[in-house]
């Protein structure tokens, strides 16, 4: 692998292809982002009061595979199509939860070279207090933009579903197992139209030329600004720390739709900034997004559409940290305490590169949880009976010290 130039060019203005403001200005504000960030700050809302409860391993993607662990139990192969994701990837994932005790996997009475896949009772504890809190979380949001409002947004987040064509059938089967009500399904609705948008417009990105463009790239450039953003905002933003977010960068240079500024004024303020590639690509999704905001408004009505507008923006500008907010958003009124997320704790870093990589290399097991686009076996390999960096990960890690 060949070593890029460490140079590092100063803040400025990069030239903009045409009709750049006009997208740049959907980019910071459309329904679908702040649905996101509504998302975002749902599930991790449910994260930190399940973390408060006890529940101190339980990590966000296990949604993915406890619910649907219904009496007669389920096979990783149909879980694994179930939520779009790979054999290799469901069975990590089921083994991390085995582990700690909310699975139990058992022989498959009709075929010999599977297993089943069943709840234990402390899972059945941990899904019935995640759907309380769920509860607790609907009430604050109904608080901030008014109740009446909110009924209003359930009902046009409901008909949104119901229009984009989102058969997701994991709403079907939780609601049977555990019986959850209406309201309950508000963070699988979230989850699920953020889902479709993101894989959409990555659909659609891919057919217009940006082959690679990785799914997970979203969690830097979705936080860019026209200015330029640093390391620790998107971190921030995000609930990630700062050396996860770097080593996505790190890609994301790699792919040219950013690259480093620095400020010569002052040698350690760096910035990530859009390169006129990560302007175009940012061009294209706005497009294509506007098409499907349109479609969506024809299939549920204006005024369904207007409720999605309205108070997922002062839900977005309520929770919405800097600088992945809308910056134009009108403030809800008689905002109460903001709520807590769970942020990684800061700690003391060392410094030399050696002790950088194998401080980080503890954390990398985590994040290649956490993302379901990075492959376990993109960034580890077995020796020895342990799992080890591999080598083009080390030289990322090498070059996340360009960042501090």
């Amino acid at each position: 692998m060949t070593q890029k130039s460490t140079a590092t060019p100063e803040f400025k203005h990069k030239p903009e292809p045409k009709q750049w403001p006009q997208h740049y200005h959907k980019f910071r504000n459309n329904v679908f982002r702040n649905i996101a960030i509504a998302s975002h700050e749902f599930n991790t809302q449910l994260l930190t009061k399940l973390n408060e409860k006890g529940y101190k391993n339980v990590k966000r993607h296990y949604i993915k595979v406890i619910p649907f662990l219904g009496p007669k139990g389920v096979r990783p192969i149909d879980l694994a199509q179930l939520q779009g994701i790979s054999k290799q990837r469901i069975g990590y994932l089921i083994n991390e939860i085995e582990d700690m005790g909310y699975l139990i996997k058992k022989a498959d009475n009709t075929d010999s070279r599977s297993k089943r896949l069943f709840v234990t009772p402390k899972g059945i504890r941990l899904v019935k207090d995640a759907i309380a809190i769920s509860a607790d979380i609907e009430n604050s949001m109904a608080q901030i933009v008014g109740k009446r409002n909110f009924k209003a947004f359930t009902k046009a987040i409901e008909q949104a579903f119901k229009a984009m064509d989102l058969s997701y059938p994991a709403i079907k089967q939780v609601s049977d197992i555990w019986h959850i009500n209406a309201g309950s399904r508000l963070p699988a609705y979230f989850n699920a139209i953020t889902k479709k948008v993101d894989k959409t417009i990555a659909e659609k990105n891919a057919a217009g030329g940006f082959i690679d463009l990785n799914q997970s790239y979203k969690v830097i450039i979705g936080n860019m600004d026209k200015e330029g953003v640093r390391i620790a905002d998107i971190a921030k933003a995000e609930g990630m720390s700062k050396q996860a977010v770097s080593l996505l960068a790190i890609k994301t240079i790699d792919a040219g739709y950013i690259e480093k500024s620095s400020n010569p004024n002052d040698a350690r303020s760096q910035k990530l900034m859009l390169t006129e590639k990560g302007m175009r690509v940012i061009i294209l999704s706005m497009k294509n997004l506007e098409v499907m905001e349109k479609e969506l408004s024809l299939k549920i009505g204006h005024q369904n559409f207007q409720q999605l507008i309205t108070q997922s923006i002062r839900l977005a500008d309520y929770y919405g940290p800097e600088p992945l907010k809308s910056k134009t958003s009108p403030t809800s009124s008689s905002k109460t305490e903001r709520s807590t997320s769970s942020r990684s704790p800061h700690t003391e870093e060392p410094h030399s590169v050696s002790a950088l990589i194998d401080n980080w290399a503890k954390q990398l097991y985590a994040l290649v949880q956490d993302n379901e686009d990075i492959a376990m076996a993109e960034v580890f390999v077995q020796a020895d009976g342990r799992r080890i960096l591999r080598s083009e990960v080390m030289y990322y890690l090498s070059n996340i010290a360009d960042f501090k």
